[in-house]
């Protein structure tokens, strides 16, 4: 009886599996989870911690380069590239 019972429901399964698509649910209905999830929130945690500090040293450092000084350099090697350019200039309108 019960066999005869088990065998109906697949018949009938089958029936139903060749009146539509014949599709299978292969649906997994779970939620996904990170193996590491935890220990790679702590680590990104620790990396801002850290690059917050460096910040903070970085902001309250007194630069080592003099500005001024910099600002003559500068000017000076636009100064030269300018005596150089017109040096050119010159030799070349001479030699034609």
């Amino acid at each position: 009886m019960k066999v005869q019972r088990e065998n109906d429901i697949l018949l009938e399964k089958i029936f139903h599996i060749m009146k539509t698509s014949g599709g299978v649910d292969d649906r997994n209905y779970y939620k996904r989870k990170s193996l590491g999830k935890e220990r790679k929130h702590q680590e990104l945690l620790r990396i801002t911690n850290e690059n917050q500090k460096i910040l903070v040293r970085l902001d309250h450092c007194k630069s080592n380069y003099n500005v001024k000084n910099l600002h003559k350099d500068w000017h000076k090697n636009v100064k030269r590239s300018l005596k150089i350019f017109q040096k050119d200039k010159i030799s070349m309108f001479s030699a034609q």
